[in-house]
This record gives structure tokens, sequence and C-alpha cells, in this order.
């Protein structure tokens, strides 16, 4: 990709992710990218994640959004959309805990990292206290990657880091 955005850390790179997780072995394609949460949507963030906001001035924070391959439409209410956005859901959780766990190891104390991603459902934080105000994905990604052509398909939020 040529044109990164000058948030860009890490431009968006395809894995094949193995989850090898008690007896739950999946193997998956997932798209993720890293980039400095720019200072418009870092206000943002502060009323999404109410409990870290004093915090977001002082560190980097970083997002990453996350995009894996779909064969039908999610805009459509099927068995087999809704399917596959339920196997979406479950491997992007899937994966934003181990990248989670990853994180924490990186560091003794868990004062110098934070890690949390917002439930693409209902837009809200996973692990911490919910703010007065919803994460919206694609308001999010449109801003981050405007300038690529996404090569899978969007479909779920980004993981937020703070290092």
């Amino acid at each position: 990709m040529k044109n990164h955005s000058r948030y860009t850390v890490v431009p968006p790179t395809i894995i094949n992710f193995v989850n090898d997780d008690h007896n739950n072995t999946d193997s998956f394609v997932i798209e993720y990218s890293i980039h400095k949460c720019p200072n418009l949507l870092k206000s943002d963030m502060k009323n999404i994640f109410p409990k870290m906001k004093q915090h977001f001035d002082k560190y980097q924070l970083y997002i990453i959004p996350t995009f894996q391959p779909v064969s039908c439409s999610l805009f459509v209410f099927d068995e087999k959309s809704e399917k596959e956005k339920d196997e979406k859901l479950k491997r992007f959780l899937r994966f934003s805990e181990k990248l989670k766990r990853f994180i924490e190891q990186q560091t003794n104390s868990k004062d110098l990292m934070w890690c949390d991603y917002t439930d693409p459902v209902t837009g809200y934080p996973v692990l911490s206290e919910r703010g007065g105000m919803l994460y919206s994905d694609v308001d999010g990604c449109e801003f981050l990657l405007k300038s690529y052509t996404f090569i899978l398909q969007p479909f779920l939020p980004p993981v937020l880091l703070r290092s």
C-alpha cells in the first residue's frame, strides 16, 4: 500500500491467525493495521473509555482496526449471514483476547499497558466500564484508512491500546 496515513505505524497486514487455546484449535485469516490515535479521535475515546481518559493525554494511544473476509452480505438478515456474523464475532473476540494477553506479557506492570476492544454489535467496550458514547468502527476505520482500498470486506471494530 502506498498512501499510508501519517498516523499509520503498521500498514494493513494479512495474517493467518491460529488460535490453539484449550482444545479450541481454529485458524482464520484476519487483516490488521496499527495507527497512532489522532487527537480528533482521542476526544471520542475519552467518552467511550471514561476510566482511562486521564491517561490518553499522557501516553500514546494506538488503534488496531481488524477485518475478516466474508462469503455473504452482512447487511442481509438471513440464516446464512447471521451464522457468519456470529462466527466472525467469535473469531474477533478470540483474536482480541490473545492480543491483549500478548501485550500484557510485554511489561511487568499492567499500569504501563492497557488494552480494550469494542463489541461490534453494541459499540461498547468489552473489558472496561461503558462511557457515554459508542465507538463507530465504520467512522473510525474511514478516518484512519481513508486512503486504502480494502483487501478484505470490513467487519469488526478495532482493538485499542495504550503504551
